[in-house]
């Protein structure tokens, strides 16, 4: 049973305030098909991340998806052999590096990055 809190976020998140920052965004389910979701990308928290190889630099970003679209995202975690889930935001590939938080008020919150490193 969700507390008074989870309700109150749930309502205020779901809000037609965090609808119009919502996109529908090309998102990859690791080996499956492509298919438009609902996700608010955190561009402005957007950095780059000095890679532990030679490779140069990586940017990491959060987001926020609509739990109903993907029920289970995969990350390098949760990864199997098929790959992780991966989107298009703004014509960059951004692959799910972590399930940050999973379905808090019917949001999944991820951390992207736009290299996939293994």
């Amino acid at each position: 049973m969700a507390s008074d809190f989870e309700t109150q976020f749930e309502a205020a998140f779901n809000s037609p305030a965090a609808v119009h920052f919502a996109e529908s965004i090309p998102y990859t389910v690791a080996g499956g098909s492509e298919a438009d979701v609902t996700m608010i990308p955190l561009r402005e928290e957007a950095i780059p991340i000095e890679d532990e190889s030679s490779t140069g630099t990586h940017n990491e970003m959060p987001a926020y998806l609509l739990a109903a679209d993907v029920t289970s995202p995969t990350s390098p975690l949760e990864a199997t052999g098929s790959g992780v889930d991966s989107c298009t935001i703004d014509e960059t590939t951004w692959y799910v590096r972590e399930l940050m938080e999973s379905d808090v008020a019917g949001w999944h919150k991820l951390l992207l990055q736009d290299k996939l490193l293994h």
